[in-house]
């Protein structure tokens, strides 16, 4: 591009793109789709580099599958330096599938993937959303292929029905996950489903992934059970990341509720070196995991929660629960993972946990 673009709100015909787009830096304002059918975005499909482009100012209205502000379908290629900004009324509205960004990441052929780095999602106001009913996310809704994710933010509320997260709704296993790793990415806003809400990945199926250095600043709202300040389900490895808001929920049976994740997984994924500042009033939430299953190669070691937890103490392997320093508490772990924190760069927690007003010092990641 050599200018910028402004596209008045005009109808937006979605179109398939394969090659290179450069942005130079330049801005394409006042999106506007509203249409039926899936694959609804800037591209309808993607295959290709973009990189260097914002686009600014974003209203998608549809009531199919896979819709997302740059691709509703990015099948393979490079994504690089790519910012959506959503203005005071922006919202991105879809069935299932439904991202910031991408509605769908899958390639369909088993030799080609992608890569995704330095990307953002924002929003100005709280009014504005992104809203669907299954699998939606801040960044992606839904992800069906290897390769990594880095140095990526939302900042922007997002709404479902289940299968909901601050940068993906859904992980699943397509041609293989296989080390698969979410690094240094970051959310902050309001989630709300009636279940599978997490302020990272709403709901991981199968495959080898990895949540390493991650933060999510999160008000979680589920109506029914299954939250994490991280995770929303079970399964996934979270390595070096926290998490700090509150989770409310209004279900007295509730049973997976948790400040990192909403469950474990026997021999499957683990948490390491991560703490929660995560609080809630509903009497199932516990500290870290909402429900912890101990054994095989799952493991909850070496993290820190201000909360209590009530999971047997066998499950975690030097773990503090209910803490009053959560920075001297993570340095004195000693974790093989202690470069994930700066100890000299904290931020204070206020508020109130089990019944009592605290002002709780925490660490901030290497790279903040």
């Amino acid at each position: 591009m050599k200018q910028n673009i402004n596209l008045n709100n005009r109808a937006w015909p979605s179109f398939d793109f394969s090659g290179t787009l450069d942005g130079n830096g330049y801005i394409i304002s006042n999106l506007k789709i509203t249409k039926s059918g899936d694959n609804i975005g800037f591209f309808a499909k993607l295959n290709g580099t973009v990189k260097n482009l914002t686009i600014s100012g974003v209203d998608i209205d549809s009531s199919g599958d896979n819709v997302g502000a740059l691709a509703g379908h990015f099948e393979w290629g490079t994504v690089t330096n790519c910012h959506i900004k959503l203005n005071k009324s922006s919202y991105i509205l879809g069935n299932q599938y439904v991202g910031g960004m991408f509605g769908t990441i899958a390639s369909g052929y088993e030799d080609k993937g992608y890569i995704l780095n330095n990307c953002s999602v924002a929003g100005v106001s709280t009014d504005t959303q992104i809203s669907g009913v299954m699998a939606v996310g801040g960044l992606i809704g839904r992800l069906y292929e290897s390769n990594d994710i880095n140095n990526c933010s939302v900042a922007a509320n997002v709404y479902g029905t289940q299968q909901t997260g601050g940068i993906i709704g859904l992980v699943e296993d397509g041609w293989g996950l296989d080390n698969v790793y979410l690094s240094q990415c970051s959310y902050s806003g309001e989630l709300s489903a009636q279940m599978g809400v997490g302020g990272i990945v709403g709901d991981f199926n199968n495959g080898d992934f990895c949540i390493t250095g991650c933060k999510a600043e999160v008000k979680i709202s589920v109506e029914e059970d299954a939250a994490g300040g991280i995770l929303g389900t079970q399964g996934a490895t979270i390595i070096g990341s926290y998490a700090s808001g509150e989770i409310i929920c209004g279900n007295s049976n509730a049973k997976y509720l948790g400040g990192l994740a909403a469950a474990t997984q026997y021999n499957w994924g683990g948490i390491y070196h991560s703490y929660s500042a995560v609080v809630s009033t509903n009497s199932a939430f516990n500290g870290l995991v909402g429900e912890a299953v101990y054994g095989g190669s799952s493991k909850i070691e070496d993290c820190v929660s201000i909360a209590k937890d009530n999971n047997s103490p066998s499950y975690f392997t030097n773990c503090t629960l209910s803490a009053t320093n959560v920075t001297s508490a993570m340095q004195n772990c000693y974790s093989d993972y202690a470069d994930y924190w700066n100890y000299n760069k904290t931020w204070t927690w206020t508020g109130k946990v089990n019944g009592q007003n605290r002002s709780v010092s925490c660490p901030r990641l290497a790279w903040e």
